[in-house]
């Protein structure tokens, strides 16, 4: 499949690695290349907000703080959220980029690194938080809590708390946002006000749990989900349900399949889905493929299981076409992994699996590790890593798919070492953090 792609989609596949590699003279471009030897080194593309936009699949790199790790947008302020996580005694802030060009608009400084952000669209609010121990760890330590204006980037609030962590999620019809809070006794959901940062709540985990991996807010049905693990390698695998308004626990424990990853929140249709391996071995390590655990979003009773095409690793929904896309990473080094497409719906059943091939020639980015969805431009964006995900030379990539067809439109090279993927659902423009080397690249969606 692979070499019939490139054969039929050669000319696209190759003006945007060259034009990246700097083989030949991008438009708008600050840099000139000097030679005409493609070099396996990050897009060289316009300075996002100097140059006018190009007509070329990648519109601009912005510089950011250290370690870009995490985004979030404000869609209709038009605001892009970078949490820089800093390096070594290096604090961490937040970088707000202009959804529209891609330019650094301002920097928060958020002290200690941060480890999370969330959104409220409705305030037009952010919320950070700034942990001394990490949701991998279950040492306490002194959290700081910032909110910043979505627009401007500056702070509003500062506060701090003993015990809280990521993940988090804001509720903004209810003006609080969630967050999970270890203690001696273990873990529980705490709800703050996101106005005074106060802790309105705490409600209880089940014992003996893992640090838990997710959290999700469903509005509509005024719901919180915290995703977690619990057993060897993560065997048990549960979401427990609280209300949203009092922190009443709904169900303590739903089960949802072995090693939890990702979850979406249909919250128009009542549903959640949940993303999981099947058979872990002794040693941890997947032995079949995984599935999709579909939940109502009410209680969180089971509705269907559907079993997946490999290993799942992220997943996003066009909520207007109800089809939901599961990203699988398979075992198979020569292998790019495949998009399950499923129905939206209590069924949760396969519709389509479009296998992605196998790895594109000159980039070394075999590994997907993010997908996102832009539901009117009809097209899919997964985000490939180097295979051992640490290799600070080799460039990521982002493979554009047609969500109809599941043809591979265009292949874009990135920076080093990406590791978050976001798309704006109203302009179409497509941001990745790299690591590597501090820059969000943008892509222009209209054009791939």
């Amino acid at each position: 499949m692979g070499r019939t792609f490139r054969l039929r989609r050669g000319a696209g596949y190759l003006a945007a690695i060259l034009c990246s590699a700097g083989a030949v003279t991008c438009p708008h471009s600050d840099s000139t290349p000097a030679s005409g030897v493609r070099a396996a080194r990050p897009p060289v593309a316009a300075r996002c907000g100097v140059s006018v936009v190009a007509r070329t699949p990648e519109v601009c790199a912005s510089t950011v703080g250290p370690h870009p790790a995490a985004l979030a947008i404000d869609a209709p302020a038009g605001r892009v959220f970078v949490l820089d996580q800093g390096t070594g005694r290096q604090h961490g802030d937040v970088s707000v980029l202009d959804a529209a060009t891609g330019a650094v608009l301002h920097t928060t400084p958020v002290g200690q690194p941060p480890v999370a952000l969330a959104v409220d669209a409705r305030a037009h609010r952010v919320v950070v938080l700034s942990a001394g121990a990490t949701a991998a760890t279950s040492t306490l330590g002194i959290a700081r809590i910032t909110t910043l204006d979505a627009h401007t980037g500056r702070p509003l609030r500062r506060a701090s708390s003993v015990g809280l962590r990521g993940p988090i999620a804001a509720a903004g019809r209810r003006g609080r946002f969630f967050a999970i809070r270890a203690g001696a006794t273990g873990y529980r959901l705490a709800m703050l006000d996101a106005t005074s940062l106060t802790m309105r709540q705490t409600s209880p985990l089940p014992p003996n749990i893992d640090p838990p991996l997710a959290l999700a807010v469903d509005q509509q049905h005024r719901r919180v989900f915290v995703v977690w693990t619990a057993g060897e390698y993560g065997k048990l695998g549960a979401v427990s349900v609280f209300d949203a308004t009092t922190g009443a626990v709904i169900a303590a424990e739903s089960d949802v399949g072995p090693q939890p990853g990702a979850v979406v929140v249909d919250g128009a249709r009542g549903l959640v889905f949940v993303a999981h391996q099947n058979d872990i071995s002794s040693s941890g390590f997947a032995r079949s493929n995984g599935g999709v655990r579909v939940l109502d979003a009410t209680g969180g009773g089971f509705l269907a299981d559907t079993g997946v095409s490999s290993i799942p690793v992220s997943m996003a929904e066009d909520t207007p076409a109800r089809r939901l896309y599961v990203l699988n990473k398979i075992a198979d080094p020569q292998g790019n992994g495949s998009i399950d497409v499923l129905q939206a719906d209590h069924t949760g059943r396969i519709m389509a699996t479009f296998p992605l091939g196998t790895d594109p020639p000159d980039t070394t980015a075999q590994t997907p590790i993010a997908l996102a969805v832009a539901t009117r431009m009809r097209r899919l964006y997964v985000l490939y890593d180097h295979a051992s995900g640490t290799d600070p030379r080799s460039p990521g990539a982002v493979w554009v798919v047609d969500a109809g067809t599941g043809a591979v439109r265009h292949i874009v090279v990135v920076g080093h070492m990406p590791s978050a993927l976001l798309a704006d659902p109203l302009t179409g423009r497509v941001f990745v953090t790299n690591a590597g080397d501090n820059t969000v690249s943008v892509l222009d969606a209209a054009h791939l």
